[in-house]
C-alpha cells in the first residue's frame, strides 16, 4: 500500500487490525474477578497502536495495588495513554483515564483526585462496574 505516491518512502509496510481480551489485574497482587464482558479491538499502523476495550465486572475484583488492564502489544519507553469514554456502576470514584506503562503491555487505570492522581481501588469494582477505554501508544513490535 502506498500513501501519496509510489516511492518506497510512501510505502506502508506495517498495518494490522485485530481483537484482544483485556485482562484486569493488580500491580501488587493480580487477584481474580468475574466479568460479563472483556473485549478489545486495535489497529496498528507502523509503530502506533490505536484501539479500545470494554470491561464489565460481574463481581468485585480482589486484586491489590494499581488497577491494570492489559494491552495487545508492549509499549516503548515513550508509552501513551487512554481516556475513559464510558463508565457506569463504580463505587465512590470511578476511572477517568489510564497511563500506558513504558516497556509493558499494561495500562494503569486512575482517577483525578482533584489535588493528585489516584489509582482505582479494587474495592470500587462492584458487580455493575463497567468502563470503555480508548487508547493510543507507541510500540517497537
Amino acid at each position: 500500500l502506498h500513501l501519496g505516491g509510489t516511492g518506497a518512502a510512501n510505502a506502508l509496510d506495517d498495518y494490522e487490525e485485530g481483537t484482544f481480551t483485556p485482562v484486569v489485574s493488580g500491580s501488587s497482587s493480580a487477584g481474580t474477578g468475574t466479568f460479563s464482558t472483556q473485549s478489545g479491538v486495535y489497529t496498528k499502523v507502523g509503530n502506533r497502536v490505536f484501539g479500545s476495550c470494554f470491561i464489565a465486572h460481574s463481581n468485585t475484583h480482589n486484586g491489590s495495588g494499581a488497577y491494570q488492564v492489559s494491552l495487545p502489544f508492549v509499549s516503548t519507553s515513550n508509552a501513551g495513554g487512554a481516556i475513559v469514554s464510558y463508565k457506569f456502576g463504580w463505587l465512590n470514584n470511578g476511572p477517568d483515564f489510564a497511563d500506558v506503562a513504558g516497556g509493558q503491555a499494561q495500562m494503569y487505570v486512575r482517577y483525578d483526585g482533584n489535588t493528585n492522581v489516584v489509582d482505582i481501588p479494587f474495592g470500587n469494582t462492584q458487580n455493575t462496574a463497567q468502563m470503555r477505554l480508548v487508547f493510543s501508544f507507541e510500540t517497537a513490535s
